[in-house]
């Protein structure tokens, strides 16, 4: 039966499906060298010679991982279309052999007891002495040395992988992190890293089990980085070099966000929620205390803590908690914080080691919305915290996990995050009303108001307002000095 033959024209081609072919030569080898089973060590020689009086690079590129057998070189790698990476894997498309191998002007393949010699789709295998791992050597056309090595430098500082790589004599690092979860998709998770060089464009990389695929430049001061968790022959094209559409358009709205709003869409759309654990508010006044000593049996009888409880740290938006041994907050009763930034509570913030303005602003808080509850009748328990977030000044929440809860932002802050933080709260008279006007505004959230429509400002200003003026000199105790610790 007469068969289709190949020319090597055909594989000329080949460079012109990729964006760079010298950025998907060395993806293609990295990628297949780590994908290699036990794959420790990665070494890569580059070359440049004349031949027959023209320009030629040599480039070989090593890996000590388990060779391939004779049905996966021959049927696999050598077949076009052929692929024996398995689900789950990178690759898969059995596309990248192309790049790789058939459009150069020679190849030679050498992995366990086979080695291959050939040009284009025509080529010889031998058998050799057992090499361990497989070693592949390219003649490429042209002096691209320099080229070649400046992909290298860029996969392994855009890579992470725990093996050892080392390129043409230099040892190369592959610790390139993810940064913080900003974002997650059905495909992949979106994280956002500070950049190495301010000065520059952020980096937009997309990668799959920390080996980058392609990248693109963003108006952001931060790199971006997604990890893609389906299949790459699900989500990419067979280039490698873009997503397919539907996926492409997601990625393609959340890189406009970042364009209007960077800090607002690389910040953490999960916060951290750390629940202090102690009893919740809502305290009920007991017979027999008369109404002038009712303000002071609220503020000295907070409810006493259960010690024995964990903190619990919660998703509020996965619903999931996971408890945790450590201190108790030293306030008696349930404390939370709500962080939207990376990184741990700044210090002296959290409930078991406040600092005097923390544990002022707090107490305070407490206070004002005990005493809320008590004139508005309610009978619910609810808990209070601290917010940390650059656009919120409180917050009101509710969750199956926490229930109600009443934040307040102890200071206000810049997108960089804490290291420039400054104390909201003064508690001047002025801050003092501006901190009893927030808390109305937030039982008006609490009361089903969500929007900050007519309706918001009509309950506010008809039922919530003149309640906060009329007990103004009650409100006024709720700030007295903190008791110290």
């Amino acid at each position: 039966m007469a068969h289709i033959t190949i020319g090597p024209e055909f594989f000329a081609k080949a460079k012109n499906d990729y964006g760079c072919w010298q950025w998907a030569i060395v993806r293609e080898f990295m990628q297949n060298c780590m994908d290699a089973p036990r794959t420790s060590s990665i070494e890569v020689g580059i070359e440049e010679k004349v031949i027959d009086g023209h320009d030629k690079t040599v480039l070989t590129v090593a890996n000590n991982g388990e060779p391939m057998s004779r049905d996966v070189l021959v049927d696999k790698l050598l077949a076009l279309g052929g692929s024996a990476k398995a689900a789950g894997s990178v690759g898969g498309f059995g596309k990248a052999k192309e790049i790789l191998y058939f459009c150069h002007d020679s190849y030679q393949i050498e992995t366990g007891t086979f080695a291959v010699l050939g040009r284009g789709a025509e080529y010889e295998i031998d058998e050799i002495p057992m090499l361990k791992g497989t070693r592949s050597t390219v003649v490429i056309d042209g002096a691209v040395k320099a080229s070649l090595i400046a992909m290298f430098d860029r996969f392994a500082d855009e890579c992470y992988w725990q093996g050892s790589l080392t390129v043409d004599g230099t040892r190369l690092h592959c610790k390139r992190d993810v940064g913080e979860n900003v974002r997650t998709y059905d495909w992949g998770e979106v994280f956002a890293a500070d950049m190495e060089s301010p000065e520059d464009d952020g980096r937009l990389l997309v990668r799959i089990d920390g080996k980058p695929m392609f990248r693109r430049s963003i108006r952001a001061a931060k790199d971006v980085i997604v990890e893609l968790s389906q299949d790459s022959v699900i989500v990419l094209q067979s280039s490698r070099d873009s997503m397919k559409y539907q996926y492409q358009q997601e990625l393609n709205c959340f890189i406009e966000e970042i364009a209007i709003d960077t800090s607002s869409s690389l910040r953490r759309k999960d916060p951290e929620v750390t629940v202090y654990a102690g009893d919740k508010l809502g305290l009920t006044i007991p017979d027999g205390v008369d109404a002038r000593a009712e303000m002071a049996f609220l503020i000295e009888h907070l409810p006493k803590a259960d010690f024995r409880r964990q903190v619990a740290i919660a998703a509020s938006s996965s619903q999931q908690v996971k408890a945790t041994a450590v201190r108790v907050s030293s306030l008696g009763h349930e404390f939370i914080l709500k962080n939207s930034f990376k990184g741990a509570t700044p210090m002296g913030y959290a409930p078991d080691e406040f600092n005097r303005y923390a544990r002022s602003v707090a107490l305070s808080w407490t206070r004002i919305m005990l005493l809320i509850w008590k004139l508005f009748d309610e009978q619910l328990d609810f808990s209070v915290g601290f917010i940390f977030d650059p656009d919120r000044v409180a917050e009101y929440d509710r969750d199956a996990v926490n229930g109600r809860v009443f934040y307040i932002n102890p200071f206000e802050t810049g997108e960089e995050g804490y290291e420039k933080r400054i104390s909201r709260w003064s508690l001047t008279t002025r801050h003092k009303w501006e901190m009893l006007a927030t808390a109305g505004h937030e039982y008006c959230h609490y009361a089903g108001f969500d929007y900050h429509d007519e309706s918001f400002t009509s309950y506010y200003t008809l039922k919530v307002e003149p309640v906060l003026h009329h007990h103004s000199a009650e409100f006024a105790k709720c700030f007295k000095n903190p008791r110290s610790k």
